[in-house]
């Protein structure tokens, strides 16, 4: 009670099941965020404690030696390459991103590989897009070793690597004298193979050059085919705005970044695919390990090689696994390519801990995909591994793929040779297609949305005020409430707001309800000055979506925690019209300014807009308003949340459920991000905040929970205050009183905080 504006709003609040309160303790020490949370329920009209706590490491942030100057977005405009055509040199411009793999343990040698992944972009001068890669660079401090692994969808995947010299220029070759290095090349069996790379790199915090050779046999004559540039450091937001549209000018297709024309047997691979049902065989005294993964396919299309009058088509696949107990087990990425002409399907897989492995295979329509690094008929497979020199050796992989009946199923071989012994090192499971859920009417919001004639009424002394906006939607899915047996479908957006000459002027994020079994449509908002609501109303098919904060359904509300001042916020109404092409809203927020009502209006229609144009008008956004280039990560005036800022892991959580279960553990995933100050111009203050945005899986690694929504410091008051969005149908806002060195105790039931509920 003594908090403003905390509180609860639960959609659900007039069911058998009704949440009632929350409250969580917060403590940081010892480089550790533990939490113990209580929320109240009442089960049939009887009290439940449905508690969960957790304690959480914060993202180990590993060294990764000479690769830690590589991590960034780089830009260089003065590229320039000699080709084996009529143009005997050609100029340039690229992009690359390099992002942290960490660390990757071999248990069985007892060594670590550190690595960073990376994708490059070249154009030509005037845009045209001219070559794109992937892969990843190696650290292997037990050898000495620095290493790059390169993906080219054109049919070619190398290791070239070389001693690293600390201070020096990093020289690396295919032809180097440790284990594990090589080209490998589809087109091999051409009168054009790739037969080697070299190259020379320095980095450092504000440049990246380097000078590569390629050596081509053109027809039985070497060809250097030389490519030489320096990087300048670039933000990650500009970097989108330029792959705004790259895959589509490359292809011609705007959908082609999706397009699965020409694919041939990888068409049905692309998407998200899920699998909960691993088991891999595994040399160490486990014997056998149960796992999880998630792999998701992305079209790359096709990418001509021109000397050979050929295309080949390809995509681009990541992956991650985990153990059944919540554990990295382990992280993959690489491309499957089609070679039409050839009739032959490729895998090339980029294994952090030191394998590159290219295996390959004929394939006939209605067919399993089968490919081996041991097939003879197919020309550049095989197997390149840095620790081929060890103990452990790895020996050859092979695979088969299934399609059917909505399933991806796989059945891997990796030989290994342990201590001079064979080791079948197997890995089985059948994943399903990410779940397409139907939202209702909440599935033409879905994506990106730019509206440019905004208007707006405030209380100062500009009466209107027109305004340019950028919103997105994502979906949630379907969230069950397995005590009542409903399901809420949900998405969740982020707008940003500027005035017309660009200056940001608001922020706010939140989600879309749609609860099928009340008729229920409703919007979730948070706003960084201090304000939630939940705002629903009847779902009328063919109508406009009406919503208020006083409508006639449970849960619904408006709570602000500077409502105890001259200006609360009392009440919100909207009208909305979205089809597939138009999103129109007419928004009333009302507020009570010294004792008079105002209609704080505001209006827009919006056009969908590609996600990477939202992108490249996001860049930079933070930085113009919080007027520092590091603003997504400042915490200068977050006070007690300032520590929070970052991600954190945590495998320990337990949780008491009012199910015939009792209890359940699981395993979580956090990620918080500063939103620095909000300004109330009418109370002269601010509001510090960070977003944030948690998944929680159980132990068995089934998706158990996923909440979005903000902390906020209003230090004039001493209060701090979160904000919850549970798709399951409930708004939190929980505060209290904060000194340093103390604790964060929050609570919707705190008197001294207004607002909560």
């Amino acid at each position: 009670s003594s908090v403003h504006g905390v509180g609860l709003l639960d959609v659900n609040g007039d069911s058998a099941v009704p949440t009632r309160s929350f409250r969580t303790t917060v403590t940081m020490e010892g480089g550790k965020l533990c939490y113990e949370d209580v929320t109240m329920l009442a089960v049939g009209g009887t009290p439940f404690a449905h508690t969960a706590s957790n304690c959480l490491s914060r993202e180990m942030v590993v060294d990764l030696g000479p690769l830690e100057a590589m991590l960034g977005t780089w830009e260089g405009l003065n590229g320039a390459t000699a080709i084996p055509t009529s143009i005997s040199a050609a100029p340039y411009v690229e992009r690359q991103r390099f992002t942290s793999l960490g660390a990757a343990q071999n248990e069985v040698l007892g060594e670590v590989t550190y690595g960073v992944k990376y994708e490059c972009w070249i154009d030509e001068p005037d845009g045209t897009p001219f070559h794109h890669e992937t892969g990843q660079w190696w650290w292997v401090p037990a050898k000495g070793l620095i290493a790059r692994v390169t993906n080219i969808p054109r049919g070619q995947a190398f290791v070239a690597g070389g001693a690293y010299v600390e201070g020096s220029p990093m020289k690396i070759s295919t032809n180097g004298s440790f284990a594990g290095l090589g080209m490998l090349d589809a087109n091999g069996d051409t009168g054009i193979p790739t037969t080697a790379f070299w190259s020379t790199v320095n980095v450092n915090s504000t440049t990246f050059c380097y000078d590569d050779v390629t050596l081509l046999q053109v027809h039985g004559s070497n060809f250097e085919h030389g490519a030489r540039n320096c990087m300048s450091r670039v933000s990650a937001r500009r970097l989108e705005a330029h792959v705004e549209g790259w895959e589509s000018r490359r292809l011609g297709a705007v959908s082609s970044d999706d397009s699965v024309d020409g694919l041939g047997p990888l068409a049905d691979l692309v998407g998200t695919w899920y699998g909960s049902e691993g088991v891999t065989a595994v040399p160490t005294p486990d014997g056998t390990i149960t796992y999880v993964e998630r792999q998701i396919f992305t079209s790359l299309g096709g990418a001509s090689n021109e000397l050979l009058g050929e295309k080949t088509y390809g995509v681009k696949y990541e992956y991650w696994i985990n153990t059944t107990a919540g554990e990295a087990l382990h992280h993959e990425t690489g491309h499957w390519w089609w070679l039409p002409s050839k009739e032959v399907v490729i895998r090339v897989a980029t294994v952090p801990r030191g394998q590159l492995v290219v295996a390959g295979g004929k394939w006939s329509s209605g067919s399993p995909i089968s490919i081996s690094t041991d097939d003879s008929s197919v020309h550049g497979v095989g197997l390149l591994d840095v620790n081929g020199d060890s103990a452990v050796p790895t020996r050859s992989f092979r695979t088969t793929v299934t399609m059917e009946g909505g399933k991806l199923c796989y059945e891997d071989v990796t030989m290994l040779a342990v201590g001079g012994t064979p080791f079948a090192h197997t890995a089985s499971n059948c994943l399903s297609r990410e779940m397409v859920v139907d939202l209702g009417p909440l599935e033409a919001m879905l994506g990106t949305w730019e509206g440019l004639n905004g208007a707006t009424a405030i209380p100062t002394s500009i009466s209107a005020a027109p305004y340019v906006e950028r919103q997105r939607f994502t979906s949630l899915g379907a969230a069950q409430n397995e005590v009542l047996g409903e399901v809420t479908y949900g998405v969740k957006y982020e707008c940003w707001i500027d005035e017309p000459d660009g200056t940001p002027f608001h922020h706010e994020t939140g989600q879309w309800w749609w609860v099928p079994a009340k008729g229920l449509i409703a919007r979730v908002t948070n706003i960084p000055r201090g304000q939630a609501f939940v705002a629903g109303g009847a779902y009328v098919e063919g109508s406009p979506m009406k919503i208020s904060t006083n409508g006639s359904f449970a849960g619904l509300g408006m709570l602000d925690a500077n409502g105890d001042t001259g200006i609360p916020t009392t009440a919100f109404w909207s009208t909305v019209n979205v089809n597939s092409t138009t999103f129109c809203y007419d928004d009333v927020t009302l507020l009570q300014v010294h004792g008079s009502n105002f209609e704080h209006g505001a209006r827009n229609c919006m056009s969908r807009v590609s996600a990477r144009r939202l992108e490249a008008h996001v860049e930079g956004w933070e930085s113009r308003r919080l007027g520092a280039v590091s603003s997504d990560d400042s915490v200068d005036g977050l006070g007690p949340l300032a520590d929070l800022v970052g991600t954190w892991y945590g495998s320990e959580g337990v949780t008491a459920v009012p199910t015939p279960d009792g209890t359940i553990t699981y395993v979580e995933r956090q990620i918080f991000t500063s939103l620095g100050g909000a300004s109330n111009e009418l109370l002269g203050e601010k509001t510090y905040g960070v977003k944030y945005e948690y998944w929680i899986n159980t132990t068995a690694g089934e998706a158990l929970h996923h909440e979005t929504g903000h902390w906020w410091w209003l230090p004039s008051k001493e209060v701090v205050i979160r904000v919850a969005t549970v798709p399951r149908g409930q708004l939190v806002v929980a505060g209290g009183k904060w000194s340093s060195g103390s604790p964060i105790s929050i609570s919707t039931d705190d008197s001294s905080v207004h607002g909560v509920g």
